[in-house]
């Protein structure tokens, strides 16, 4: 398992096809963390979890989008998964979820074995 500690607010921990983030995604550390993200081998990453995401303001959609962007690009599919109902309602307000799709809220993952 690879990680990157951002400025000990953030790990960022791809595993396999997940890549999870724990921590606080916020203005101050977003272009850290893209950076980070992308640095980190992502071509068999089909899953982004933020069950471990402490706090986001509205720039973790910016690096949403971002993510999106880059995987589209390569023609590939994203899921989410733990997004707590605080993310979700910022991804509902700025009008995304339309380019981001659908996830799964962490209740939902609770009822199954794997997160994605």
């Amino acid at each position: 398992m690879k990680n990157k500690r951002l400025d000990q607010q953030f790990v960022v921990k791809r595993n396999e096809n997940t890549l999870s983030i724990e921590g606080d995604i916020t203005f101050d550390n977003v272009s850290d963390c893209f950076a980070h993200i992308v640095a980190l081998p992502l071509n068999s990453v089909d899953c982004i979890d933020f069950s471990g995401v402490t706090y986001t303001d509205s720039s973790a959609i910016s690096l949403l989008i971002e993510i999106y962007g880059i995987m589209e690009k390569q023609n590939r599919a994203l899921s989410l998964t733990g997004v707590s109902p605080t993310f979700n309602n910022l991804i509902e307000l700025y009008g995304v979820k339309s380019i981001i799709g659908s996830f799964k809220s962490p209740t939902e993952n609770l009822q199954r074995d794997s997160a994605c």
